[in-house]
């Protein structure tokens, strides 16, 4: 901070800023010399690249999240009837902790966990999946599960054993 402020003392002091034109000759006439200049300038560029990387982790609100369209702004009770009760909540009864669609697909247990935020009215105000699973159909059994309409079914491969065992029985006809 102290450095800044230095820095800014010399420019103001050796250079009046009347205009853009002599604010960057006085910062040109420090930049080689100075470095807390150069120190200045890659904390800032290290705090734009954060902030950069952080706003890539903000959602939009389920605009890219098919559960979150499907479900903010619905009654929790709605999907509570349909999918089970929560696990727990957080004490104020705004935030619930939800596990629920178990089901057995090709010898493998599926299920699902999510965190369900809701606002004073019980409506579902975000909806965060918080444990999945390859899914039948596609890499998410919770989307699967939540979201049916967004995702396309396929037809399963045939296991390997299924498809030797049908290469033997063509090779004896």
């Amino acid at each position: 901070m102290a450095a800044t402020f230095l820095i800014f003392c010399r420019i103001t002091v050796a250079t009046p800023i009347a205009n853009l034109a002599n604010l960057s000759v006085a910062i040109r006439r420090l930049e080689p010399n100075n470095f807390e200049w150069a120190i200045m300038k890659l904390k800032f560029l290290a705090l734009a690249a954060v902030a950069a990387s952080l706003s890539a982790c903000a959602t939009t609100g389920g605009m890219g999240d098919p559960i979150a369209s499907a479900w903010v702004g619905k009654s929790a009770g709605k999907f509570f009837a349909a999918y089970g009760p929560p696990l727990a909540d957080d004490g104020t009864g705004s935030v619930f902790t939800w596990k629920g669609g178990y089901k057995r697909v090709r010898g493998e247990y599926k299920s699902c966990s999510a965190t369900i935020a809701v606002n004073g009215d019980y409506n579902i105000r975000s909806i965060t999946v918080t444990g999945d699973r390859q899914g039948e159909f596609s890499p998410s059994y919770c989307r699967e599960l939540l979201a049916p309409g967004s995702v396309k079914p396929t037809p399963a491969p045939a296991p390997a054993k299924a498809a030797a065992k049908t290469a033997k029985t063509q090779k004896k006809s």
